[in-house]
């Protein structure tokens, strides 16, 4: 049976609603995470395992966190009891969200652990989630997923394809260093760090202008072999429906 979620997208994130024991908030649908993430904000008591997780802030690095179970957690009209998640600081989103909404409260993200192997549609355009949804797939473009420790679609640099991680929960298209002077790029202005890529394919389709940054993936590449990160910046650019039991992502 289908689900749809309403969700908010936010800074080229996917904004939805949940609601962890009782505790009701945004949380980024996000599956490049391997678990799901509270905000230590505002689970401040929980208590747990003692853990460590690999985030990017800048750059990626590793954070304490805690291994915790949820005695209910849920997301529109789907719901899991007695269920495993991590708790860190995430404050390096926030911030970041609240130069778009100074008002904005995030409460963590939610991950494949939640929704399972579930086909997922997203049309950005209606800011709508589909969880398992009845849809005509042969006007869309199949895109081969590759699925082990993350999510992985081949894409197009001027150099060649490269293996990139799927994320809904990356905002900015990270490339790895090593890439830095050996394809196009350009600083964007007033940005530092920033830079913007005139085109990618995926697939047999262009997207362009896309936003970039350079940065150390040694600790996802330590799980895969890619050279990079990207979510949004195509996704959005037309409903896509990711399906990882088929191993596949469709653009329509």
């Amino acid at each position: 049976m289908s689900s749809l979620i309403k969700f908010n997208p936010l800074a080229g994130l996917v904004l939805v609603k949940g609601r962890a024991d009782g505790v009701e908030g945004l949380f980024a649908f996000d599956i490049g995470a391997m678990q799901t993430t509270l905000n230590k904000k505002y689970f401040s008591g929980f208590e747990g395992k003692s853990a460590e997780v690999a985030v990017f802030d800048k750059g990626m690095s590793d954070r304490s966190a805690a291994e915790i179970v949820l005695g209910k957690f849920e997301v529109g009209d789907i719901s899991a009891s007695d269920f495993p998640a991590i708790l860190v600081d995430m404050s390096y989103v926030e911030n970041a969200l609240r130069a778009v909404d100074p008002d904005i409260c995030f409460y963590g993200s939610v991950g494949l652990d939640f929704f399972g192997k579930k086909p997922i549609l997203l049309d950005y355009g209606r800011c709508e989630m589909t969880v398992d949804p009845d849809v005509d797939l042969r006007t869309a473009e199949r895109i081969p997923l590759n699925l082990g420790a993350f999510s992985i679609i081949s894409v197009g640099l001027d150099d060649g394809a490269h293996k990139f991680v799927l994320d809904t929960g990356a905002n900015t298209c990270i490339l790895s260093a090593e890439l830095s002077g050996k394809i196009a790029a350009s600083p964007l202005e007033g940005s530092p760090g920033v830079y913007v890529l005139p085109k990618i394919t995926v697939g047999a389709r262009s997207f362009c202008n896309i936003n970039a940054a350079f940065a150390d993936i040694s600790q996802i590449r330590a799980k895969a072999e890619v050279d990079g990160v990207i979510g949004g910046q195509i996704l959005s650019a037309q409903p896509s429906l990711i399906d990882f039991s088929a191993g596949a992502l469709y653009l329509f």
